[in-house]
């Protein structure tokens, strides 16, 4: 069953389409801290909700199926112990100390409900593989995940001149419904922090909800959303991407026609210093011969020091094949973007996307966030109405 499962999970990945919002090669680039203003949300963001949601609850300790003598160092792999608690628990409390898992990951089961204390982490043991998921939510329904802290292996790799792959994942989310996550921290993956959506996305994710993830030096992209209905994040600080194209903080990119974005919902995102997009949304594979709506909001959006701090993507002509316009909207609300190479990069829509608005969104380009509006943007506002975008 576990060889079928992962052979599942392998055509599910290597079905991606590379992401067609960079240019795929790896990019270099300067980590930063994040400024005053990022760190005060960092500080909200990292409260542990561990006391909270817990109080009262009647916890399995992973703890107390340890081998004797066992390691508080994250240099003894326990995967199998830990996965045979999940197996059989739904109500799991991690240990307060750090603990190596292989790149088998972590299988969460329907109805689980999995708590991290202050101290917890799940930490990849060095790996060799193009892909992973550290912890795996996939076909399941009914799993809240309280406080984890996930650290990928992107700076310990078993061979650190192989750079093949971009699908290690730190949270895989899979055709599954009713998931919340809370202030998940996730670092150093191989590809994504937190990956929403799955192979060409026959069934979509459906009322995901991750709330004030912490999401940093990721390869590939923080968070990436592909498929899926009701998804809602809010406030996410999302930093550092870099490595393997597209380098987002934020990617929202379907694989497919068959793929699903229904009422996506980002409130108060925070991405910072990201190699290239800070939010990118690329909506060109979800065009094709079946109709789709799409419903995308962000809100509150700030970006410092990533390349762009928006973008819409290009739309990618397909030779012979008739394709359907796309319904629906994307509202981009009330963004400030700073100190950008290029605060927003709109690309040609061929008018087969939905309207895209934006309201209030302002740009500073220096320290002091005097607001310098764009010059051109007037000129702009006119000639973009003609390629689907309104800005009010």
């Amino acid at each position: 069953m576990k060889n079928i499962f992962f052979g599942m999970l392998l055509i599910s990945l290597l079905s991606l389409p590379f992401l067609g919002c960079g240019n795929g090669k790896s990019h270099e680039g300067v980590n930063k801290k994040v400024s005053k203003e990022f760190s005060n949300q960092l500080k909200i963001n990292q409260k542990s909700t561990f006391t909270d949601q817990a109080e009262g609850i009647d916890l399995v300790k992973i703890v107390d199926y340890l081998p004797n003598g066992y390691s508080k160092l994250g240099d003894t792999d326990y995967t199998d112990v830990i996965q045979d608690v999940l197996d059989k628990h739904s109500t799991v409390e991690f240990p307060n100390f750090p603990i190596l898992v292989n790149d088998k990951g972590l299988r969460i089961r329907s109805n689980s409900k999995l708590y991290f204390q202050k101290e917890s982490l799940l930490k990849l043991k060095s790996s060799a593989k193009v892909l992973y998921a550290i912890l795996n939510i996939a076909k399941v329904e009914n799993v809240s995940i309280y406080s984890p802290t996930i650290e990928g292996d992107r700076y310990r790799r078993v061979n650190p001149e192989d750079k093949k792959g971009e699908w290690g994942m730190g949270i895989w989310i899979q055709e599954s419904k009713n998931i919340s996550v809370f202030n998940a921290k996730v670092t150093h993956c191989w590809g994504d922090g937190i990956y929403i959506g799955g192979g060409r996305d026959i069934v979509p994710n459906d009322s995901i909800y991750i709330h004030r993830p912490i999401i940093d030096e990721n390869r590939r992209n923080g968070i990436s959303i592909t498929s899926g209905k009701n998804i809602r994040i809010i406030e996410p600080v999302v930093s550092n991407s870099r490595g393997k194209s597209p380098e987002s903080g934020i990617d929202i990119e379907p694989n497919s026609n068959t793929s699903t974005l229904n009422n996506i919902y980002i409130e108060r995102p925070k991405t910072f210093n990201n190699q290239n997009h800070g939010i990118v949304v690329a909506l060109t594979s979800l065009v094709g011969e079946l109709d789709n709506h799409v419903n995308i909001e962000i809100v509150n959006h700030i970006d410092e020091y990533s390349t762009y701090g928006f973008t819409m993507a290009d739309f990618r002509p397909k030779k012979d094949k008739e394709v359907k316009k796309l319904t629906g909207n994307v509202i981009i609300k009330n963004a400030i973007w700073k100190f950008n190479k290029q605060a927003y990069a709109l690309g040609n829509t061929s008018d087969l996307y939905p309207p895209v608005n934006f309201f209030n969104c302002k740009v500073y380009s220096d320290v002091n966030n005097v607001n310098v509006v764009d010059e051109g943007m007037q000129y702009k506002m006119k000639f973009l109405k003609k390629k689907g975008y309104f800005f009010q």
